[in-house]
């Protein structure tokens, strides 16, 4: 806070709030205070006006090798998304924690973020798209799963060996369940300024029903219980009201109109008029193999695009997915003639497996996700 210069900052996530007493005062960690006080102007001088990049990590001392940490990666968020130099966050190697007291939801275009980085994750589609949706205007996304193990990973199931979805037991603590249309839902308000997408999560995609009928049984239980509990008051706090007073809204990704077909697909991004690299697995584009797309491929992609690359692609494999692809070929100088980079098509580029220790195969030992640290060296010099 004393150091006016900071362009670059790399976080350890505070340790977790101390509530004995759910009724009780919240009293948080002094760092994670102070900074979540600085980024909404409530000290009486203001800091980190310069930082431009900040890179989360986990809490020292809590990571278990091979497994997601848990980071509430919205409450991080907070603490800097307001800043008046911010571009971007990044974040690898965690996953949510569902029974914890953790922000689910933000008040949309309250940030200054233009950048998000989320690799080597495994969260929840729901949970992604806030942090999506919090930027004013978003440049650039990348999020990929894989690389780990979940806590619980032994007790993931496979619930449909034909399209590969999973779903980790409800024995297990939780859902970690992607759906395609909320993440198209939530890019949607970045028609205008995203021009990088790269998301690595065939893997985990489920049927699009799954996140829509969450909301209903939520609003249900809001409508039987009333909207207001000790726990909303305790999330929804005065920093939340703020950005939800400077919000344009909705709150709920659900209360926004669909505004064209998804059908387990991201949708067309054809009116993505910025968007000039785009990295998707080949569900997420086109939808399950026993799916119909509501859109032609070629006529998808937007004509800003520069350089495409499919992951998961067999040629031969799946007839409804050679279609596709071959009249983005065959029309692709007509259509998109700035398209001059195919990837993914004559070469397989295999998507990440969510579950590492579960993909390797008898004795073979399981490669993880290792954060690195070369970057940092001038930290120890």
């Amino acid at each position: 806070m004393m150091c006016p210069n900071i362009e670059r900052l790399t976080y350890s996530v505070c340790p977790p709030p101390y509530r004995p007493d759910r009724n009780g005062p919240f009293r948080q960690h002094f760092l994670l205070n102070t900074l979540l006080r600085n980024n909404y102007g409530k000290l009486s001088q203001m800091h980190l006006q310069k930082l431009r990049h900040v890179r989360l990590l986990p809490q020292v001392g809590e990571s278990y090798e091979g497994t997601y940490d848990y980071i509430d990666l919205l409450t991080e968020a907070r603490l800097f998304h307001r800043l008046p130099a911010i571009e971007a966050i990044s974040v690898d190697g965690i996953t949510s924690n569902n029974d914890a007291d953790g922000l689910g939801e933000f008040p949309p275009a309250t940030s200054n973020i233009e950048s998000i980085h989320v690799g080597n994750s495994m969260l929840r589609s729901s949970l992604l798209a806030p942090l999506i949706r919090m930027p004013k205007s978003l440049g650039e996304l990348t999020h990929s799963v894989g690389g780990r193990d979940s806590d619980d990973g032994k007790q993931m199931s496979i619930v449909d060996m034909k399209t590969q979805r999973w779903l980790i037991d409800s024995q297990s603590g939780g859902h970690y369940i992607f759906t395609a249309k909320t993440l198209g839902k939530a890019l949607w308000g970045s028609r205008s300024s995203l021009r990088k997408l790269d998301v690595d999560v065939d893997s985990m995609l489920y049927d699009d029903s799954h996140d829509e009928e969450e909301y209903a049984e939520q609003c249900a239980e809001d409508e039987e219980y009333g909207e207001t509990s000790t726990e909303e008051d305790y999330l929804h706090d005065e920093y939340f009201r703020q950005d939800e007073h400077d919000s344009p809204g909705p709150l709920e990704l659900y209360e926004l109109p669909d505004g064209r077909a998804y059908n387990n697909t991201i949708g067309s991004l054809h009116d993505f008029e910025a968007l000039t690299h785009l990295s998707l697995g080949i569900k997420l584009l086109l939808g399950p193999p026993d799916s119909t797309t509501p859109f032609q491929l070629v006529e998808g992609l937007p004509k800003s695009l520069i350089s495409l690359t499919i992951r998961g692609y067999t040629k031969g494999a799946v007839a409804k997915y050679d279609a596709a692809i071959g009249e983005l070929l065959a029309r692709r100088s007509d259509v998109l003639p700035g398209l001059a980079e195919v990837d993914g098509v004559e070469r397989l580029i295999p998507s990440a497996d969510v579950e590492v220790g579960r993909s390797a195969k008898g004795s073979q030992e399981a490669r993880y996700w290792v954060y690195n640290e070369d970057d940092e060296g001038w930290l120890a010099a």
